[in-house]
């Protein structure tokens, strides 16, 4: 594990089985959360992001198989711990804001109910004081008229106020660790933007660390402070956000760069794309993971899988083609 780090996964491998097969969905995957820290996680869908962010809480379905490696928080192997270790991981040390906050929160319950309810393991305040801190955390995050809003329902707010209230519960603990997994998607781009600076600004204020699952590149950029390429259920590229958007070594970072329509210099019908799709995990490619897509592939890339090559101190890229 790494100095200082709230969270390190170390060669993590996750099957799931399905009548179809076994689903080889993450493969010797390995990163660092640094205590303070904003760590993005970028890849096309089907590439292992949520089965990830899953892994960290201990949510995997009864179907995944756990193929080596750990997860290791302040040092506790997530993965070893029995369920009520589990329970208190959970909420209060790491909590997770899902991608749609509809399905996030409750329909039928007031969102005061919700927010007093999640507080369930603080025993030494009573309820009006866990209504109290749930008004302060409404409006930490930009909810006006919080304890009038309290005794509203989700539907009775917008997309972007709902995914502030699901922030707010899952800052109620005060936890190490928040996990984002695309809360910004269903949203349009000026609550998208709403909440990335929501988002930088309770990081200072809590001190904590925060995961960031998302496809959108601007996003990564404008918020994190590190980048991690997930490709197929393998960390192809690692680095900081100067090094992954200003010097990219992988060539799948660097096709997902070029797909980027904010980094487009002119108008045009189509966006680019990457050539051909993720492959079916259910057999363990021979060589590299990218090579049926990649431009740049040769013999050696289909024959043998590559390793993981550091290029300066704070980069890496598995590819045949990396030298530092």
């Amino acid at each position: 594990m790494a100095a200082d780090c709230v969270l390190s996964i170390e060669g993590l491998a996750i099957d799931f089985l399905t009548p179809r097969g076994r689903v080889h969905a993450l493969r010797n995957v390995a990163l660092d959360v640094p205590r303070g820290s904003i760590v993005g996680i970028v890849g096309e869908s089907g590439s292992g992001k949520s089965t990830l962010s899953l892994a960290a809480l201990g949510l995997l379905p009864e179907n995944a198989v756990i193929g080596g490696g750990r997860i290791l928080f302040n040092g506790a192997d997530v993965l070893t711990m029995n369920k009520a270790q589990l329970r208190d991981l959970r909420g209060r040390r790491v909590s997770m804001v899902f991608q749609d906050p509809m399905t996030t929160l409750n329909p039928v319950l007031s969102i005061g109910t919700q927010m007093v309810d999640i507080q369930y393991r603080d025993r030494s305040v009573d309820a009006a004081q866990k209504r109290q801190k749930a008004v302060a955390m409404l409006q930490r995050v930009g909810i006006p008229d919080a304890e009038q809003r309290l005794a509203r329902y989700p539907h009775e707010f917008s997309g972007g106020m709902r995914q502030r209230i699901a922030i707010a519960m899952g800052l109620l603990g005060n936890p190490e660790l928040l996990i984002a997994d695309e809360p910004t998607t269903a949203l349009d781009v000026t609550l998208e933007a709403q909440i990335i600076h929501l988002l930088r600004q309770l990081r200072r204020e809590f001190k904590g660390s925060i995961l960031f699952i998302s496809h959108n590149l601007g996003l990564i950029a404008e918020l994190c402070d590190y980048v991690v390429i997930l490709y197929a259920g393998e960390v192809v590229e690692h680095g900081t956000v100067h090094d992954i958007f200003h010097r990219p070594r992988h060539p799948y970072t660097e096709a997902l760069l070029v797909c980027d329509p904010a980094r487009l210099d002119d108008v045009r019908r189509e966006l680019p794309t990457i050539p051909g799709d993720v492959p079916n995990l259910l057999q363990i490619p021979t060589g590299c993971v990218f090579a049926p897509r990649c431009p740049k592939a040769f013999d050696r890339c289909r024959q043998q899988q590559p390793t993981d090559h550091a290029v300066g101190a704070t980069q890496s890229a598995r590819c045949h083609l990396v030298t530092p």
